[in-house]
C-alpha cells in the first residue's frame, strides 16, 4: 500500500500526478486530448495569496500529466471546480457512488460547489482518480480550522506532509 499524505501537501500533489498518469496510461488506445483542470478550494484554513490560492492545476498534454499545487485566481482551464474547503474535505473518505453524488449535490445546492467549463473532453475518469486518491490521502486538516492570525500556527501539515505537534 502506498504511503498516505495530507491533502494539498507537496507529497499529496506528487501522488495525484502519479495516480492520474497511471490511469491515463491504462486508457484504451488512441491519442489523448490535451486538457486542463483546476480545483480551487475556497474558505480554506490558509487562504494563501492571490497567486497561490489553495488548490491545484492538472494539465494533460501529449499523454503526460503535470500537477501544480496552488493556483492563481486569474487562471483558466477547460474545467474549473470551485468548492468550499470543508465540503471538499467531507469527500476525502467517501468512495465514488451514491453517497459521493449526494455530497456533491448538497454542496452545489448550498452554493459550495460549482463547475466553470466542462469535463466533456477530460481524458481521465475522475471518479477512478478520486477513489485512487482515497488510498493516498490522510485526513489531517480539521474541518473549519481557522486561518493563521497574529503568528498563530494553523492546524495543517507542512509542505512535506508532516504534521506539527499540537
Amino acid at each position: 500500500m502506498a504511503e498516505k499524505s495530507a491533502f494539498l501537501t507537496c507529497a499529496w500533489g506528487a501522488a495525484l500526478q502519479e495516480e492520474a498518469q497511471r490511469l491515463l496510461d491504462r486508457r484504451p488506445g488512441g491519442d489523448v486530448a490535451s486538457f486542463s483542470y483546476i480545483a480551487h478550494f475556497t474558505n480554506a484554513p490558509d487562504p494563501g495569496t492571490v497567486e497561490q490560492r489553495p488548490g491545484y492545476r492538472m494539465d494533460i498534454v501529449n499523454g503526460k500529466v503535470r500537477v501544480r499545487l496552488g493556483i492563481d485566481e486569474r487562471e483558466r482551464a477547460n474545467a474549473m471546480l470551485v468548492m468550499d474547503h470543508d465540503a471538499a474535505h467531507a469527500t476525502l473518505t467517501v468512495r465514488s457512488g451514491p453517497e459521493m453524488d449526494d455530497l456533491a449535490r448538497l454542496a452545489f445546492d448550498q452554493g459550495k460547489r460549482r463547475l466553470d467549463g466542462s469535463y466533456d473532453a477530460m481524458p481521465l475518469d475522475l471518479s477512478a482518480l478520486h477513489d485512487a486518491m482515497l488510498e493516498r490521502t490522510s485526513v489531517i486538516i480539521p474541518l473549519g480550522s481557522p486561518p493563521r492570525r497574529n503568528g498563530e500556527e494553523a492546524l495543517h501539515a507542512d509542505a512535506d506532509g508532516a504534521v506539527p505537534d499540537a
